[in-house]
């Protein structure tokens, strides 16, 4: 058995999208190459909109950190709006064998536990700092490991890699 205990907090969400953006960091960078190619090529056309061009490559600049933004801010306000997000909720997570649990409590208000086989989950992902727990595509758990209580992290790939074979992927960065 493994075993981990964690907090339900709002550092979860910011580290799923910082993940979540690593992967489409391809997405950013294009739209901002075009904006500025789009504003340099009308700058040096034969019949320059110098106004238009100045505009497309300052969105180009602004595009990343303004989307990285937009995110951030979107994602607190959801934060904040689920009573259950809080210091105060405790998580457990127990993995054995065949099946994996995940207890959800917050004091005497809110008790949640969900038991399932590990093909329930859609995938699991792990980094370096945290295990990604999908169970489905947009619904994730993120579970620090250094939440560990009992058990090894090298016994949960072990089982992790026998129950879900290529639904299991570890990534090193």
């Amino acid at each position: 058995m493994i075993r981990f205990e964690t907090k339900f907090d709002a550092d979860k969400t910011k580290q799923l999208n910082k993940f979540t953006m690593k992967k489409f960091w391809w997405a950013y960078a294009l739209c901002t190459v075009i904006f500025v190619a789009l504003g340099v090529m009308d700058i040096v056309s034969s019949e320059p909109d110098l106004v238009f061009g100045i505009v497309m490559i300052v969105i180009g600049v602004l595009f990343t950190p303004l989307c990285i933004w937009i995110t951030s801010c979107v994602q607190k306000r959801i934060d904040k709006s689920m009573s259950i997000m809080s210091e105060n909720t405790v998580e457990t997570y127990v993995f054995d064998e065949d099946q994996f649990s995940i207890k959800q409590e917050k004091g005497e208000e809110y008790k949640a536990i969900t038991v399932a086989k590990y093909s329930y989950f859609h995938k699991v992902v792990s980094t370096p700092q945290y295990y990604m727990l999908y169970l489905s595509k947009m619904q994730c758990h993120v579970l620090p490991k250094e939440s560990i209580v009992e058990g090894s992290l090298e016994e949960l790939d072990k089982i992790l890699n026998r129950n879900l074979h290529e639904k299991f992927v570890s990534k090193s960065k």
